[in-house]
């Protein structure tokens, strides 16, 4: 039972949906997993699958999840599920691998061919990451379309480009975003440009310069 389980906010781009879904009570492991929670802190030890005892002391048992998802993987598989409620309702029964299957709210856009191939050879590479300034850019590499999953809140104002060419970011998994790959190798950059938040730094610095 991972009843007494938190999971803080992740980014400054925080939305309802984040709040719900670690609001969520007795969160299983799946949904852990998805959130990216690699240590679980118990007063109680716990016998589950998938965790590991790392620490014990003051009276706390700290496990280790060996199946957290990382901050950026690919997904050879995915679910249409156009309703939230929905969506959130299939995450946290754990009807679905978070692992191998991706939740989606539309079809998603750009996919080039049927989605195959092993997730096990994919390989991504960190280039560039700055959240402050909302700039991501990875290298992909797959030997099959997918879906780049980014563990970060879905927002609209990210945008995506794919060598350069504009790619849609669909939502992912409830909370988090994606973005459509053609199999191969590619350079993928996001971008989150808030216009209203650019207007009010403009007028704050004509107001100082007035």
């Amino acid at each position: 039972d991972l009843d007494l389980v938190t999971v803080p906010h992740h980014e400054p781009f925080t939305v309802a949906r984040y709040d719900r879904i670690t609001g969520q009570e007795n969160l299983n492991l799946a949904t852990l997993s998805l959130l990216n929670a690699k240590y679980l802190v118990s007063p109680n030890p716990l016998q589950v699958a998938g965790l590991r005892e790392a620490l014990r002391a003051d009276g706390l048992w700290v496990y280790e999840n060996l199946h957290a998802l990382p901050w950026f993987y690919t997904a050879a598989e995915y679910l249409v599920e156009p309703d939230e409620d929905a969506a959130l309702s299939r995450l946290v029964a754990a009807e679905l691998d978070p692992r191998t299957k991706v939740i989606v709210e539309s079809q998603p856009v750009g996919l080039g061919g049927t989605m195959s191939g092993n997730v096990a050879s994919d390989r991504i590479e960190r280039l560039a990451y700055d959240p402050r300034a909302g700039r991501i850019d990875l290298l992909v590499e797959t030997d099959g379309p997918r879906l780049l999953v980014v563990s970060e809140n879905y927002h609209p104002f990210w945008t995506a480009t794919v060598d350069g060419v504009s790619r849609p970011v669909i939502r992912a998994n409830y909370v988090w975003k994606a973005v459509p790959l053609d199999a191969g190798r590619h350079q993928v950059s996001l971008r989150y440009h808030d216009p209203i938040a650019a207007v009010c730094r403009w007028l704050s610095l004509l107001g100082v310069g007035t």
